[in-house]
């Protein structure tokens, strides 16, 4: 009876365990699309400042001209910035929740091993119990 009761309680684990894969899994496919999503962005902006740059270097406009390049220069760049330092801080999360995930998993592979070792345990010693309770042959043949 106890090898059921162990058998269960590591099933139970394993269903935690897999429930909290999933929801690690989710923030994996999250994370990876912001990411992604970023980095598209950073090439947006890296486009526009190089078009910028060139407007703003360029001779034959006026001063004011030349200022409101620059600040939009400027705007830029500050963006493309902030927008790297997001992607960085994502790449680096990355890596824990990789670890984590792989933790979890192998957690969940031992757990269900641990619950059939069990439930096989059980299996045995109820049969080996079955089988002691039957009647005692008979030595005899007619």
């Amino acid at each position: 009876m106890e090898e059921v009761r162990k058998s269960r309680l590591f099933k139970n684990l394993s269903r935690r365990d897999q429930i909290e894969l999933s929801k690690l899994s989710a923030q994996l496919k999250n994370m990876q699309e912001e990411m992604a999503s970023l980095k598209e962005l950073l090439e947006q902006l890296e486009e526009l400042r190089a078009t910028h740059h060139a407007k703003a270097t360029a001779t034959g406009i006026d001063a004011t001209q030349l200022q409101t390049d620059r600040w939009y220069l400027t705007r830029i760049e500050e963006e493309a910035e902030m927008v790297q330092g997001r992607y960085d801080f994502m790449v680096a999360e990355l890596a824990p929740l990789k670890a984590k995930i792989l933790a979890v998993s192998y957690h969940k592979k031992r757990t269900e091993e641990k619950a059939e070792e069990f439930a096989v345990s059980a299996r045995e010693k109820k049969f080996d119990k079955d089988l002691s309770s039957l009647p005692a042959r008979s030595g005899t043949k007619r």
